[in-house]
C-alpha cells in the first residue's frame, strides 16, 4: 500500500511538472508568436509609411495621423511583450535568454519606427509651410487677375459729367478693394522669408514665385493708376465742355443785347438804358474768372463792354429829334 501511495505521489508530481512545462511552453510560444506578429506589423508600417512623391500634403497628413494612432495602440502590445519576457526571465525559463534577445530586437525596430514618425512629422511641417506659401501665391494671383479684369472692363467713353462721376466712384471702390490685396502680397513676402530660412532647397522656387507676385502687383497698381488718371481727365473734359457751353450761351445773349438798336426819347429813358448798359458791363466783368479759365474774352465783347466811359453817358449817344439823346 505504501508503495502504491509513493507511486501515486510521484505521478502527481510528474503531472504537476508536466503541467508547468506545458504552461511554460504555451507562454514561450505565445511570446514568440506575439513577437513575430509585432515584427510583421512594424515591417508593414515601415513599408506603408515610406515617402511617396506623388502624395499630396493632405494625403501625407492623413497617413501620418494614422501612424500616430497605430503607434499608440502598438505601444500597449510592446508593453505586454516586455512583461512576458521579464516573466520568463523571473521563472528562469530555459528560453529566457532567447526571449530577451527577441525582445531587444523588437525594441530596436520600434525605435526605428519612432524615428520614421519624427522624420515624417518634420517633413510635413516643411511641406505644410511650402504648401501654404504656394497656396497663398495662387490666391493672390487669382485675386489680382480678377481685379485686372475689372480694371480693364471699361465701358464706352461717358458722354456726360454724371456718368463720369459715377465711374469715378466705382473706381474708388475698386481701389479700396485693392488694399486687402496689398496685405496678401505682404503675407506672401513674410511666408517666403520663412520658407527660405527654414528650407534653403526651396529658395529658387520661392524667389521665382515672389517675382511673379511682384510683377502682377505692380501691373495691377499701374493699371489702377492709369484708369484713375483717365477718369480724372474725362471729368476735366466734361466740366470744360459744360462750362464752355454755358459761356457760349451767355456770350451769345450778351452779344445780342449789345447789338440791339435802342433809342431814348427822353432823359429818363436814356438814364434807364445807361443803367442797363452798366449792369451788362458789370455782368461781363463778373465773368472774367470763368473766361480766363476758358481762354481770353473775345475782344468784340470786351470792347463793347468798354463803350461806356466812366463819369458820363455813352459818347456814342447821338442827338435825336428835339435834342433827345439817342443810344
Amino acid at each position: 500500500m505504501d508503495h502504491i501511495d509513493q507511486q501515486y505521489d510521484e505521478l502527481l508530481k510528474l503531472s504537476e511538472a508536466r503541467r508547468a512545462h506545458l504552461e511554460d511552453a504555451i507562454k514561450l510560444y505565445s511570446f514568440f508568436a506575439e513577437c513575430d506578429d509585432f515584427d510583421k506589423w512594424i515591417k508593414k508600417e515601415k513599408m506603408l509609411r515610406s515617402d511617396d512623391p506623388e502624395d499630396s500634403v493632405d494625403k501625407a497628413k492623413r497617413k501620418y495621423e494614422k501612424l500616430v494612432t497605430d503607434l499608440s495602440a502598438a505601444s500597449k502590445r510592446l508593453e505586454r511583450i516586455d512583461a512576458a519576457a521579464e516573466e520568463l526571465a523571473a521563472a528562469k525559463h530555459g528560453q529566457a535568454a532567447g526571449a530577451a534577445a527577441r525582445r531587444q530586437q523588437l525594441r530596436q525596430q520600434w525605435e526605428r519606427l519612432l524615428q520614421l514618425k519624427h522624420q515624417t512629422e518634420t517633413h510635413l511641417e516643411g511641406a505644410s509651410s511650402v504648401e501654404l506659401f504656394q497656396r497663398t501665391c495662387d490666391e493672390a494671383l487669382d485675386w489680382m487677375a480678377e481685379k485686372e479684369q475689372q480694371l480693364a472692363g471699361v465701358a464706352a467713353p461717358a458722354t456726360d459729367l454724371r456718368t463720369v462721376r459715377a465711374l469715378q466712384r466705382r473706381h474708388a471702390q475698386l481701389e479700396r478693394a485693392l488694399e486687402p490685396l496689398r496685405d496678401k502680397v505682404n503675407t506672401v513676402a513674410l511666408l517666403a522669408d520663412s520658407v527660405k530660412s527654414q528650407y534653403p532647397s526651396e529658395r529658387g522656387n520661392v524667389v521665382s514665385r515672389q517675382q511673379q507676385i511682384e510683377k502682377a502687383w505692380q501691373r495691377c497698381q499701374a493699371q489702377a493708376a492709369e484708369r484713375r488718371s483717365r477718369l480724372e481727365s474725362a471729368v476735366g473734359h466734361q466740366v470744360f465742355g459744360s462750362s464752355s457751353a454755358q459761356l457760349q450761351d451767355w456770350l451769345q445773349k450778351v452779344r445780342e443785347q449789345l447789338s440791339q438798336e435802342v433809342s431814348a426819347k427822353d432823359v429818363a429813358t436814356a438814364e434807364a438804358l445807361h443803367k442797363q448798359h452798366k449792369e451788362l458791363r458789370d455782368d461781363i466783368k463778373a465773368h472774367d474768372d470763368e473766361m480766363e479759365g476758358e481762354g481770353r474774352v473775345p475782344e468784340a465783347v470786351r470792347s463793347a463792354a468798354e463803350l461806356q466811359p466812366r463819369g458820363g453817358p455813352d459818347r456814342r449817344l447821338q442827338r435825336g429829334p428835339r435834342g433827345v439823346p439817342r443810344v
